[in-house]
């Protein structure tokens, strides 16, 4: 709205300072045309004056030597009143071709500033479309930064996660194979006490069927009898 006021007062100027311009001359041609008329008028006067001088009679018109010097002056007053015509005139358009000029360059002085205040202005635009340009480039940067370090601390956050995860199934694993070598070993001390247990039962078991004294002696063939003795 600042920038259009602004036109809109430049361009008033303008109108104005032509318009004024456009006034003073029409009033100087004005001035000029009625200094003209005023001494052709002038002119007219004189030549009236010496072509027909009031009072004058016939002898004073015949008379050639007396008539000689006003006819002479008159030849030179007429004379230089045609020279200081044709100089006023020469002088009228030298000043209309100066006002003329001078209106021509106040409009090429008048254009010249409005094309200056138009680049001035597509200046102002462009570095505003620049500026506005190079905020949405830096934001977008930023956003790129931004998106790149959240996935970054996503893909940290998994591969803690993971790793956890990897210990966790590690330590499970380990728990596992502890229980496992555990009951094995538990298994095994099983296994063991129940032999001994068979054996004791076996050799009690003996001991009352047939005691000690009572035996009859032992051989290799003795304990074909027995299959958990491992003989045969």
């Amino acid at each position: 709205e600042r920038i259009a006021a602004q036109k809109i007062q430049a361009v008033e100027r303008a109108r104005l300072a032509r318009k004024e311009a456009a006034v003073l001359r029409e009033a100087r041609i004005a001035e000029a045309k009625v200094k003209l008329d005023a001494q052709e008028n002038r002119e007219a006067r004189l030549t009236a004056r010496f072509t027909n001088p009031a009072g004058s009679d016939s002898s004073s018109l015949c008379d050639g030597d007396a008539a000689a010097p006003d006819a002479t002056a008159a030849a030179t007053t007429l004379q230089a009143a045609a020279r200081g015509r044709l100089a006023r005139k020469e002088a009228d358009r030298l000043r209309e071709a100066r006002i003329e000029a001078a209106a021509t360059r106040i409009q090429a002085w008048e254009r010249g500033r409005l094309a200056r205040d138009r680049c001035w202005q597509l200046r102002q635009e462009k570095a505003v479309v620049r500026i506005q340009a190079a905020q949405r480039g830096r934001r977008a940067r930023q956003s790129v930064v931004i998106a790149r370090q959240e996935n970054a601390a996503v893909k940290i956050q998994a591969a803690r996660r993971g790793h956890k995860d990897r210990r966790r199934v590690q330590t499970l694993k380990e728990e596992r194979a502890a229980l496992r070598i555990q009951a094995v070993r538990r298994g095994r001390e099983a296994r063991i006490a129940v032999a001994k247990i068979r054996e004791a039962q076996t050799s009690t078991s003996l001991s009352t069927v047939w005691p000690p004294e009572n035996l009859p002696p032992l051989s290799s063939k003795s304990f074909a009898f027995f299959p958990w003795t491992g003989s045969t």
